[in-house]
């Protein structure tokens, strides 16, 4: 699904876990993935300004597969709250080749 006309990369509906110390309750739900970023909830009401232009360290994972994950850098690009929390958007930093195609597969499975 393209969600918007100029994005660089197509993103994917998906259900995944991210995990970050830096993020309010330490965890969000990714809601779309792309190869250049994310867009994920915070499951709280509370706009985190903190968050702009922070960079995070972070971990996707599928639930309850733990084993399935990547691990990186990303940037917090914008912020806007929805009717289900905080919405995130996320840019993916310094991936690897390695880290791409993990994302690659998460994607497909998350999609599936």
């Amino acid at each position: 699904m393209k969600n918007n006309d100029k994005r660089q990369f197509e993103r994917t509906d998906v259900a995944l876990n991210l995990r970050s110390v830096q993020l309010p309750k330490y965890s969000a739900e990714v809601m779309d993935l792309s190869r250049g970023g994310a867009r994920i909830l915070l499951n709280t009401n509370r706009v985190p300004t903190d968050l702009w232009e922070t960079r995070i360290r972070f971990g996707l994972s599928l639930p309850e597969q733990a084993g399935i994950h990547m691990e990186g850098q990303a940037r917090v690009v914008w912020l806007r709250t929805s009717d289900f929390g905080v919405e995130v958007g996320l840019q993916w930093e310094r991936l690897s080749p390695a880290d791409i195609e993990r994302a690659d597969a998460l994607m497909s499975l998350a999609a599936a």
